[in-house]
């Protein structure tokens, strides 16, 4: 085997969805050090009284990470042209104020990916013209302004069985389990993993439950439009969209929809625990759920 297929990988997604290897590629990274790999930096707030000694714990948050690359461009390059071409397509992947991935692939093939922003390059001070040895320094910076390391999202899809009905009455569809035919989802990640359901219509109502805490609504939607609610603190909400724009990932305008919601006391799943999930909709439509764990650090 390779040895560097059993190294740590790092990959680079620009954000005109170009894909650099940063390991073996070209540009490829230096000794100079990386920084952003490790754990955030966070703040903690308390509070003070005359009344008392010291201080009152409140809690902490994470801060904006930076990240920064220490690249050189053209290593495969064997005249001043092939340089040009591979440092003018690395400078349309940093695009200012879009987005870029870093993706770490650890030995045990699993992925953390780091979303972030360019800002400058901090190897702009040119002593000798690149081209004579075609290649030059390159140090990008970036702000990660969400800090944490996101693993492989976990994607759970719910049917209405085709002939399973309650009758009299309403056609009631239930899903048991989480994962169609398992009971427990689990959070291996290092912070609180909040679900992302999407419901299609047609439906009349629909009941989604996490270790004993519910979402629920009983305002009815048509064919052709889903209900999300997202039950993460930092975007929490219900909207409704387009079905075939949203499944066509066309990012279709959100209509804010909280009024929906005749229930919404949310569930989380703590690190290292496995929670029971339920899953009832009268209706016709697909249930959807997605779980995204998030971590301190990229391995």
């Amino acid at each position: 085997m390779d040895e560097l297929t059993e190294r740590i990988g790092i990959l680079l997604v620009g954000s005109d969805a170009s894909r650099w290897d940063l390991r073996r590629g070209d540009p490829r990274l230096t000794d100079g050090g990386i920084d952003g790999l490790g754990r955030f930096d966070t703040e903690v707030f308390s509070q003070e009284s005359s009344f008392t000694d010291g201080a009152e714990y409140l809690g902490w948050r994470a801060k904006a990470r930076a990240v920064s690359l220490p690249l050189l461009a053209g290593v495969t390059a064997e005249t001043p042209l092939q340089w040009q071409m591979i440092d003018d397509a690395f400078a349309r992947a940093l695009r200012p104020g879009a987005e870029q991935q870093l993706v770490v692939t650890r030995p045990d093939n699993h992925v953390r990916t780091l979303t972030m922003r360019f800002e400058r390059d901090e190897a702009t001070t040119y002593t000798v013209d690149p081209s004579l040895d075609c290649f030059d320094v390159l140090a990008p910076r970036f702000t990660a302004h969400d800090p944490w390391w996101y693993g492989q999202e976990q994607l759970f899809t719910f049917e209405r069985p085709s002939s399973r009905g309650f009758f009299p009455g309403p056609p009631f569809y239930i899903a048991p389990s989480a994962n169609l035919g398992r009971e427990l989802v689990s959070n291996p990640g290092d912070d609180d993993l909040w679900p992302h359901w999407e419901q299609d219509g047609p439906y009349d109502s629909f009941l989604f439950e996490v270790a004993g805490r519910t979402v629920a609504s009983t305002t009815p939607v048509p064919e052709g439009q889903t209900l999300i609610v997202e039950t993460d603190p930092r975007r929490r909400g219900a909207y409704l969209v387009d079905t075939e724009q949203h499944l066509a990932g066309q990012n279709p305008p959100r209509m804010l929809a909280d009024n929906f919601l005749s229930q919404y006391r949310f569930g989380r799943v703590a690190p290292g625990q496995a929670i029971p999930l339920t899953v009832i909709v009268q209706g016709a439509g697909q249930t959807r759920l997605s779980l995204h764990p998030r971590y301190f650090k990229a391995w």
